[in-house]
């Protein structure tokens, strides 16, 4: 198991599953990958499993897709799309689908 910590570092997770559910990951035993190009290619499928920015956004596919690397899941744009709610709705009301109104709040 892989785990991406803040600070954009890689780790192979090499402890109790426990850490893991509580959010403690970072205080158990791991191994820093240095090349996760050369890591990820060891393996015949990986399967994404992470949650918001630079998970769920098309950045990870992006990488995975640019090299090519197997994986399951959305692809990029799907990915890309999904996270940005604006660029959804644009999408749907394109495609004639029942919207509600969506309020973007510019950010500073």
């Amino acid at each position: 198991m892989v785990g991406i910590a803040k600070e954009n570092k890689w780790y192979v997770y090499k402890d109790d599953l426990e850490l893991l559910e509580n959010g403690d990951w970072q205080d158990g035993k791991k191994e820093e990958i240095l090349n996760i190009l050369e890591y990820v290619k060891t393996f015949d499928v990986l399967f994404p499993m992470l949650h918001g920015t630079n998970g769920e956004d098309g950045k990870l596919q992006g990488m995975l897709s640019l090299f090519p690397i197997p994986y399951v899941g959305c692809k990029m744009l799907a990915s890309a799309i999904g996270m940005d709610k604006e660029m959804s709705k644009i999408v749907f009301e394109s495609l004639e689908s029942n919207c509600g109104k969506i309020y973007q709040n510019a950010r500073t």
